[in-house]
């Protein structure tokens, strides 16, 4: 017996989102394609992203709450804001999904 394996990402078109930072883009790709980075604090973010500094992670994600990229809950924890990617739907988002037999 065969069994499938699928793995799937989204790529942002950064041309289509050129309100970002490039940085605040590579978060947000991150938290987007990784199960783990979504919902996550911003500690929680530092320990999957050691090269960046702690203020450097708070600052972007500072910058994706203003712009509406990502939403923060009452308990400090950061997700991406799903009615926003569905929105702007396949004009700005590139579903690419790649299969492969194991």
């Amino acid at each position: 017996m065969q069994k499938i394996i699928s793995h799937g990402f989204i790529a942002l078109k950064p041309e289509k989102i050129s309100e970002l930072s490039l940085e605040a883009y590579g978060v947000l790709s991150m938290m987007v394609n990784d199960p783990q980075c979504d919902f996550i604090t911003l500690q929680e973010l530092c320990e999957l992203s050691p090269k960046d500094s702690k203020s450097i992670l708070k600052s972007i994600l500072e910058e994706l709450v203003n712009k509406n990229w990502v939403f923060e809950t009452v308990d400090n924890k950061f997700m991406v804001n799903k009615e926003k990617m569905i929105m702007i739907g396949g004009d700005d988002i590139a579903d690419c999904t790649k299969k492969g037999e194991m």
